[in-house]
């Protein structure tokens, strides 16, 4: 048995405030351990004869270790450690007696995960296994011929004693061993025990742990984005998890295609989220939309060309990550549409393995021209892009575009004026830490041919089917490895009043 309180425990990740784990037995004295400020498994090099063939490849002879079972870990190792998914399942199903999982698992994950971190020693001294422990790993141990002889001496050595002691009891008077059995069957006086009161502590469940709070939270910024930025290691969920697109509306006032929007996602519920982030002066003049009523988030002002616009995107993102099913996040203005019915385009970003933050090295005024030196060494001019500020990223890029406290803060203090940091923070942020994953285009479709520093608007005498056919198909890119014409999933900028022709053309599922 093994007391882990404070020391280390599943919940201990919920307190920020637990930096170091212990792994500590109930005959542990606590100064040998809390005096010993370090951050370290221990474990040497041992025999091959623990060792199973079964292992290879994933855990190979030199890569086998052994060490003492009571350890002590930096809050950040146990981070890496919870979730290890490669090492445990093999030890697992293939550390069998011989092999002992608590001599073994530990060291072996610990070279390979975090070595530099490591001081390959333990800070418990003298760490006693109980008896039935060491008896079972004596008695499996490999029969070397002098542990035979040994135990069939000990063996005979009882035996002998047995039939010497069973002799000796048949001498016994019938009457004194009647005496005692008349002793030790009188009656004793029952004592009452006092009742121990029981009381029933309240079970903190994964449902409470899931719980969405409300848009209308009261959280300031930094707590927002601190609790945004938290995420489980472990790839699989313990629970039905029905993945959801979070469609966020960055805008001035109201979601002017509302009802073309509503038409969108009827019938689809459980399977979007909806955050708007609109002026703070903004008061509905009339009731919302029913899809949008309730979904506006703790806002502030933004003005166009500013770093507070990226402030903006980072707040619907963060509001966004609070629910654990969001698995999609695409940035949408007022004045956008969706030029597919829903189920195609939940089913395209679902399904798609790379994130849409378009990417490029401009040069000119308008594009490398608005690079600051003062920005290097962190980010030099050859890693400067530009890119459409309507984005759609998945979930693990979202969480690191919330946690960056390295690049947001260097366009805060250094992207002003004529630098316009919503069409370069992203778009340098992604090709400098996750190109990869990336591909380096937008799904807003927008009209530039006209020139200018803001793209075409669309009335209703531009709206056509032939029109909405073209931006559907009219284009050609790769998806997943392979060519398409389904390029655009959105497009902007239509007026209120092509509300009517766009929702007599709207898809339908």
């Amino acid at each position: 048995m093994f007391v882990i309180g404070i020391f280390y425990c599943d919940s201990c990740h919920v307190h920020n405030s637990n930096v170091k784990k212990y792994l500590i037995s109930e005959d542990c004295s606590y100064p040998s351990i809390i005096l010993v400020p370090i951050s370290t498994f221990s474990f040497y090099n041992m025999r091959c004869g623990r060792y199973s063939k079964r292992m290879w490849p994933t855990v190979t002879l030199s890569d086998r270790f052994k060490g003492s079972q009571g350890f002590e870990v930096h809050h950040k190792v146990a981070i890496e450690m919870e979730p290890e998914v490669r090492y445990y399942p093999v030890f697992r199903y293939d550390c069998r007696p011989t092999c002992y999982m608590d001599d073994h698992y530990f060291p072996t994950p610990a070279t390979k995960i975090s070595p530099e971190l490591n001081s390959n020693r333990s800070i418990t001294l003298g760490q006693k296994q109980s008896l039935a422990t060491t008896s079972t790993k004596l008695f499996n141990a490999q029969l070397q011929p002098i542990n035979v002889l040994s135990f069939f001496f000990l063996f005979g050595c009882g035996l002998v004693t047995g039939v010497i002691l069973s002799s000796n009891l048949k001498n016994v008077p019938c009457n004194l061993l009647a005496s005692q059995i008349s002793v030790s069957a009188a009656p004793t006086k029952t004592v009452p025990l006092a009742t121990v009161p029981v009381f029933e502590l309240p079970r903190i469940g994964l449902k409470e742990h899931l719980k969405v709070p409300d848009v209308k939270h009261d959280m300031d910024e930094k707590e927002l984005l601190w609790r945004a930025s938290m995420t489980p290691r472990i790839r699989e969920y313990p629970f039905d998890r029905v993945p959801k697109v979070a469609f966020m509306f960055l805008t001035k006032g109201p979601v002017l295609m509302a009802p073309l929007w509503e038409k969108f996602f009827q019938g689809h519920e459980g399977l979007y989220s909806i955050y708007v982030h609109s002026s703070p002066s903004y008061n509905e003049s009339k009731p919302e939309s029913p899809v949008f009523h309730g979904r506006r988030i703790p806002s502030k002002d933004v003005q166009w060309g500013n770093t507070n616009i990226i402030e903006a995107e980072r707040r619907l993102l963060a509001n966004a990550l609070l629910d654990i099913s969001n698995q999609r996040f695409v940035l949408l203005s007022e004045s956008c549409i969706p030029i597919f019915d829903f189920s195609t385009v939940y089913t395209h970003l679902m399904n798609s393995t790379k994130n849409h933050v378009e990417s490029y090295v401009l040069n000119g005024p308008v594009g490398n021209g608005r690079y600051d030196p003062r920005m290097r060494p962190v980010i030099k001019i050859e890693q400067w892009r530009k890119g459409s500020q309507w984005f759609e990223m998945d979930r693990d890029l979202a969480i690191e575009v919330v946690s960056d406290q390295i690049y947001f803060p260097l366009f805060q203090k250094h992207c002003k004026r004529k630098c316009y940091a919503d069409e370069h923070y992203l778009p340098t942020f992604v090709s400098m830490k996750h190109p990869e994953t990336n591909s380096n285009r937008s799904l807003t479709w927008v009209d530039w041919s006209r020139g200018g520093a803001h793209p075409a608007k669309f009335s209703r005498t531009g709206v056509a089917v032939e029109f909405l056919e073209r931006m559907r198909s009219g284009s050609k890119c790769m998806y997943n490895g392979n060519s398409t014409s389904t390029c655009f999933l959105f497009a902007r900028k239509f007026c209120p009043d092509a509300l009517d022709r766009l929702l007599r053309f709207a898809p339908k599922d």
